[in-house]
């Protein structure tokens, strides 16, 4: 019995959609992807999701699809912004730890972020969030500083060290707020972990058992 090669199994790829050049599947048997690929990848996400920012005020806002995007109202939601700043972070804090200077669609990706989390201090701006407040509710906030928390983990030296003190001192007493707030007994715990975790390494008080 013989068996095909691996990438007899590929579909074509529409011309504009990412292709994975050059898979190894010696170091991947299943998808080809090597550290190279997931960076290009990234990038590539990034780049479309650029496109719709002409300046650092721009919230990370993308077209709807009627039906399955949220709010579906199409009624502004500051949680959709702050999930679009968290989400899109995830791709762009491993860039960054590498090239802090990467600009994409004209952007300084790194001030933009940086910029962004500012915002969320800004009780006058689109991107601001109210601390908890005690005893407080388990919202997606919590699930968004988790993720906020792991990226300024990956490259605090653009996403964190920049900010003054007033700044940092701001940031953490906002994300904290939701750290020592209520959770859901499951995987839920471990958004408030990578909150206190992040700013305990660095000196700030937080609840603990």
């Amino acid at each position: 019995m013989s068996c095909a090669p691996k990438n007899a199994l590929r579909k074509e790829v529409p011309e504009g959609v990412f292709q994975v050049e050059n898979p190894d599947y010696s170091v991947s048997p299943y998808t080809g992807l090597t550290r190279a690929h997931w960076k290009d990848a990234a990038l590539y996400l990034l780049e479309g999701a650029f496109c719709y920012i002409e300046e650092l005020d721009d919230p990370m806002r993308f077209p709807k699809q009627p039906g399955k995007s949220y709010p579906q109202d199409g009624s502004y939601n500051v949680t959709e912004n702050l999930e679009g700043l968290c989400r899109t972070l995830f791709m762009a804090a491993p860039l960054l730890k590498e090239d802090p200077e990467l600009v994409i669609n004209g952007i300084q990706v790194g001030e933009y972020y940086r910029h962004q989390m500012k915002m969320l201090l800004d009780p006058d701006g689109p991107m601001f969030i109210k601390h908890m407040s005690q005893p407080g509710w388990i919202s997606q906030i919590l699930v968004e500083f988790g993720a906020l928390a792991i990226s300024m983990s990956v490259a605090p030296e653009v996403l964190w060290e920049p900010f003054d003190q007033e700044t940092k001192d701001a940031l953490a007493a906002l994300m904290i707020s939701y750290g020592n707030g209520p959770t859901v007994g499951s995987n839920w715990r471990f958004f408030n972990i990578f909150v206190l975790s992040f700013y305990q390494e660095r000196g700030y008080d937080i609840d603990e058992p």
